[in-house]
């Protein structure tokens, strides 16, 4: 396997967004599934006994969404800067 120098972000972001865009550009809704028995998964009540919970990523499903402020933070922890 190449090793990376160590100033490159992560390459998995990159290649789920790549992933999203080949579905959308499919006409394919791109879809995940969560585990809905998980403690830290935030759901109505009526679904927390649900095991798989599907969530819609169409980019209309997903036009309003707000990226929360730990991802921006983590975003930046990521970042090195070339030596």
């Amino acid at each position: 396997m190449t090793d990376f120098p160590a100033n490159m972000s992560p390459s998995r972001p990159y290649l789920l967004r790549a992933l999203h865009e080949w579905i959308v550009d499919n006409a394919a809704t791109p879809q995940i599934v969560v585990d809905g028995t998980h403690a830290d998964v935030q759901v109505p009540e009526n679904l927390r006994s649900t095991e798989k919970i599907v969530l819609n990523l169409s980019p209309s499903a997903v036009s309003t969404a707000r990226k929360s402020p730990g991802r921006q933070k983590n975003k930046a922890a990521n970042r090195r800067s070339p030596t």
